[in-house]
């Protein structure tokens, strides 16, 4: 029987059809991701690269598809003229190609992959080389094409007849030739396809999910509201001091139906149904799972202050739920916390957090710093073993992130030139670790590596004051890269001197004097202070840029997307800076300057200093403060910001209410 032979160009339909595909995944990605892409500064080529590459794959198979169909359909032979417009077409691609390459998967690689992770950098990496064998092969074969002679071993290596041995090509090879191309086109994108959709199942199949998009809802209070009191003070408390008493309490009992196994969130809304952490309310916690930054560490210490006033267990059980849900998820390889932790229903921890396969421990954001806070305030009650070997785990790994040359990167486990592999004193990351070591040398005064690890910190900021600047400023950057100069963080984050981190410094400066009694750690302060006291500097009055262009003094701020590839990188118009960002202010700054009056009228006797430092705040001070907290909070025991329930606005109002009350009893 008689085959009957096909007239429809399938080949060539689904090969446009994938084309298309192509352009809507690109397309959709790009919806999806766009602020990752723009955030960092070097994200920006990986995207132009994979630009690139979907418009040379899309591109020549949307024309081989479109020729093929002609040729099925009408004998068409496409004219030199097309060919060589494929053939420049292919170079110039192949050009971008290769330089996005370089820059991106080479120059930037430790960059690109702290920023999409490894497995995505591989999978780019072998989607281009893909890319450039793809137009290569187009290349090659429109000049055979187009030249209509050439190599015999090449035209025979594409497998194609020469009749008669001429080695010129005739137009229905020419066809034939298309048409074959198209097809090995096809399999090309279907294998893309497939093993795109295969790796996509095998995450979603096998690995953890990221995000919980089910419905919470509240748990149960672990306590009964109290009747009586351990510190008998409270039961004689009369008028609006016994309300501030009742609202307190009130709202410790609310907040503890937020507890899921042992921590907190960041945020939820009033009705439960959502909870978050610093990932966003698009990326919801998980039952079972909670916020370190900004979450758990704070509400616990909270809990404790609340146990210090009035010894009941029901405070302390709170608080040490939470501190055995921070060991539970403690990376059991080097002793770091991430912004979020996870808990099976087993009580164990996920190993290593689902976003944080990088088992990176971060420094950013007060994360690891206030979990480590809090352990040492619960050990310091508790006395318990438990609580002690995290704490020893936890600074060892801090140890560990230590750079030879004394301070500490934003995230640890990030290549040479990502951004968080970066000495960071953005964000109060380095004072953080630094008040960290002073405090733990308090409480193991006989242990000689913390006082020594902040001293090695004090050494770094003298080292790099006024780095990449002019000779007046001398301050201090947001973060270091490793030749000790200031650099690129975010793509709003330019190297520049900074206000706020220069008060820091000085307030570094002045805590490692007070501890050693050595005056050369004031050395630098003079200059700083001075710097921040210039009328180039200074906005009016109290209130200072944060940032300052190096060499200039100008004021800068950021773009959204900004950066080194940019043009403009940053502007010099507040009005025109990224938004959400805090880009003027006080920052302390005040106060810092105020410190070193004091010191120098003291004449730098530290037992002076510090008696005025520990200076109690006025009692009708601390009562504004408890009032306030007091008449913020609504009916049902909670502190909103907007119908959202926020675990700063708790601990800052429910920590006044203590503050005043331990004041007056």
């Amino acid at each position: 029987m008689k085959t009957r032979k096909r007239n429809h160009p399938r080949s060539a339909i689904i090969l446009i059809i994938f084309a298309i595909l192509s352009i809507s995944a690109l397309s959709i990605a790009s919806h999806f991701f766009l602020y990752n892409l723009f955030i960092y500064p070097y994200n920006f080529p990986f995207y132009a690269l994979m630009v690139t590459l979907v418009v040379l794959i899309a591109g020549t198979s949307i024309s081989y598809g479109i020729k093929t169909i002609k040729i099925k359909k009408n004998n068409y032979v496409p004219t030199k003229r097309q060919f060589l417009l494929m053939i420049c077409f292919n170079i110039t691609c192949l050009f971008f190609l290769i330089i996005y390459s370089v820059e991106s998967l080479i120059i930037n690689a430790d960059q690109l992959i702290s920023d999409i992770g490894y497995e995505l950098y591989v999978g780019g990496a072998i989607l281009v080389a893909g890319g450039v064998i793809w137009s290569l092969y187009d290349v090659i074969l429109n000049l055979i094409i187009l030249s209509r002679d050439g190599s015999m071993s090449l035209i025979s290596r594409f497998k194609y007849r020469i009749r008669n041995s001429n080695p010129y090509l005739t137009n229905s090879e020419i066809s034939y030739l298309i048409k074959q191309t198209t097809r090995i086109k096809v399999a090309f994108l279907l294998t893309i396809l497939v093993c795109t959709a295969l790796g996509v199942g095998a995450v979603f199949l096998t690995g953890n999910q990221r995000c919980y998009y089910g419905s919470r809802d509240f748990s149960e209070s672990n306590y009964d509201l109290p009747e009586t009191h351990y510190n008998s003070s409270l039961d004689l408390l009369a008028g609006t001091d016994l309300e501030i008493l009742e609202a307190l309490e009130i709202g410790l009992w609310r907040f503890t139906t937020l507890q899921s196994s042992g921590g907190f969130p960041l945020g939820s809304s009033m009705d439960g149904t959502l909870m978050w952490s610093d990932r966003g309310k698009g990326c919801p916690l998980f039952p079972g799972e909670f916020s370190i930054q900004q979450g758990t560490p704070p509400v616990g210490d909270l809990y404790l202050k609340m146990y210090h006033l009035e010894p009941n267990p029901i405070y302390l059980n709170v608080a040490k739920a939470a501190a055995d849900a921070l060991i539970a998820v403690q990376d059991e390889v080097n002793g770091g916390f991430y912004h979020e932790g996870r808990r099976y229903p087993d009580g164990s921890g996920y190993q290593p957090h689902p976003h944080n396969i990088r088992r990176a421990a971060v420094l950013d954001d007060d994360t690891m710093q206030s979990a480590m806070r809090f352990l040492l305030n619960i050990y310091n009650i508790t006395a318990s073993s438990t609580y002690l070997n995290a704490i020893n785990k936890g600074f060892e790994c801090i140890f560990n992130m230590e750079k030879d040359t004394g301070g500490w990167p934003q995230k640890s486990n990030y290549g040479r030139n990502a951004y968080e592999h970066y000495v960071t004193l953005n964000d109060d990351a380095f004072y953080r670790v630094f008040m960290l070591l002073l405090k733990a040398h308090d409480m193991f005064a006989d242990r000689t590596e913390f006082l020594d690890a902040a001293k090695r910190a004090c050494q770094f900021l003298v080292r790099v004051q006024g780095n990449g600047g002019s000779k007046d400023q001398k301050g201090w950057s947001q973060q270091y890269n490793d030749q000790d100069l200031p650099a690129w963080a975010r793509s709003f984050e330019p190297p520049a001197i900074c206000s706020s981190q220069t008060a820091r410094a000085i307030d570094m400066l002045i805590e490692i004097f007070l501890y050693t009694n050595e005056s050369s750690w004031l050395n630098p302060i003079p200059e700083a202070i001075e710097w921040l006291n210039s009328t180039d500097t200074r906005l009016t009055g109290d209130l200072w840029a944060r940032l300052y262009e190096l060499k200039t003094n100008n004021p800068i701020y950021g773009l959204e997307r900004g950066g080194p590839y940019k043009n403009p990188k940053y502007v010099y118009d507040f009005d025109s800076a990224r938004p959400g960002y805090s880009w003027q202010g006080n920052y302390g700054i005040s106060f810092t300057m105020t410190k070193w009056l004091k010191l120098k009228e003291f004449e730098y006797n530290v037992t002076d200093f510090q008696e005025w430092v520990r200076t109690p705040a006025s009692i009708s001070y601390l009562e504004d403060r408890a009032i306030g907290a007091l008449n913020t909070q609504n009916d049902d025991g909670w502190w909103l910001v907007g119908n959202e329930i926020i675990d700063t606005m708790f601990v800052n109002n429910a920590g006044a209410m203590i503050d005043y009350l331990k004041a007056i009893i």
